[in-house]
């Protein structure tokens, strides 16, 4: 059932010692990089497979870097001008996407970005683009986008096709990311994938299993022409849109916290983008079908959405600072209603700063604080 999927996991597998998790978002990541601009769900507006995907966990551990690598080795071999440039600043990528390449002269709107390190450009972000989570989120989305400058000229990139393949450990995404930027949208458009099957590492990598390489690159070639030939929105079969639904009928029964819940409606759109790319790996020429959904949710909700949580936990949460503005956060949305402390815990994971942060908000007035029957203590 699939064309391209499952070779490049057994390659991936056998060239590494990364974790099967990272091995399914490399490959998911190579086929959307030659499905950019090429095909595209036809659901409400159209949703283009636009996907930002992080991979993410301690540093130096789960061959992160490794696993953004062989991604974007096998999509320079089939479609090197959709590569884009490894070390830049937000500014100088638009400027690049705007301008024709000087050997094809075609467009450089459609473009995978692999970055192996992200949090380097975290930190050129830092000193030098402050504008960066608000660009990349024009470009995640795809709209025409103009970029206006009083002392240069004017940047335009053209409906822009954009994926986004990061690496990054979490105490990069701690250093330069701020609590903020869980809400203001940026990281909001990621899935995120951690290592939940950590394999027995490998005293030395071996030599590049090349038999396993060329077959995966020849189904990915083959794949590839398939979707040159002829670019097209593919439809949503009634019943993988119902299978859809009821997962996200099933996560709103969950008690999610409030950047929970604000990560939740991209986290739904996130999941038909991951549906297109598994229905373009089983047939790009059909709907895309329930067991294309079903794979996208069984990958979404068993290993994005426990990263998700993990990431913002050990990012957001992991200083004063981080969780005094997410327990602002989360007591601000429950609109007076008085929470206990147990259900404090239970949201913020007993975090061991938690007693810390309601003591300051106590002294400094930001919250109200009494008993509440049965015992223990009540905070609105």
């Amino acid at each position: 059932m699939s064309r391209f999927l499952n070779s490049y996991k057994t390659y991936f597998l056998n060239a590494t010692d990364a974790s099967p998790e990272y091995a399914e978002a490399s490959g998911l990541m190579t086929l959307g990089g030659i499905a950019l601009g090429r095909r595209w769900l036809e659901y409400g507006r159209g949703i283009r497979p636009n996907l930002f995907m992080m991979l993410c966990g301690p540093s130096t551990v789960g061959r992160k870097s490794t696993s953004v690598s062989l991604s974007k080795r096998f999509v320079q071999e089939v479609d090197a001008d959709r590569v884009g440039p490894r070390d830049y600043t937000v500014e100088g990528l638009l400027r690049w996407m705007a301008e024709k390449d000087p050997v094809t002269q075609k467009t450089r709107n459609t473009v995978g970005i692999f970055a192996e390190e992200f949090g380097a450009d975290l930190a050129r972000a830092e000193a030098y683009a402050s504008t960066m989570a608000t660009d990349m989120c024009a470009l995640y989305d795809g709209e025409d986008f103009p970029k206006v400058r009083a002392k240069s000229a004017t940047i335009h990139v053209n409906k822009p096709r954009v994926m986004l393949f990061a690496a990054c450990a979490y105490s990069m995404l701690q250093k330069y990311m701020k609590p903020r930027d869980w809400t203001n949208g940026f990281l909001m458009r990621f899935m995120f994938v951690a290592p939940q099957t950590l394999r027995q590492k490998w005293v030395l990598q071996p030599v590049d299993p090349f038999a396993l390489w060329q077959q995966a690159l020849i189904r990915l070639q083959v794949l590839q022409r398939d979707l040159s030939q002829q670019h097209m929105g593919m439809r949503l079969d009634p019943a993988a849109e119902q299978v859809f639904a009821q997962s996200m009928a099933q996560l709103d029964l969950a008690r999610l916290g409030p950047t929970a819940q604000t990560y939740r409606g991209r986290f739904g759109i996130n999941v038909l983008k991951l549906g297109l790319l598994y229905q373009i790996d089983i047939d790009p020429m059909m709907p895309v079908s329930t067991l294309a959904m079903a794979q996208a949710i069984d990958f979404a909700y068993r290993v994005c959405w426990p990263s998700f949580i993990i990431a913002h936990t050990k990012t957001a949460m992991n200083d004063f600072e981080g969780l005094f503005f997410s327990v602002i956060e989360f007591l601000a949305v429950r609109h007076g209603q008085m929470t206990s402390r147990a259900d404090l815990a239970q949201e913020f994971l007993a975090n061991e700063r938690l007693d810390g942060v309601v003591e300051y908000l106590k002294k400094q007035g930001l919250v109200y604080s009494q008993k509440i029957p049965g015992g223990g203590e009540g905070l609105m």
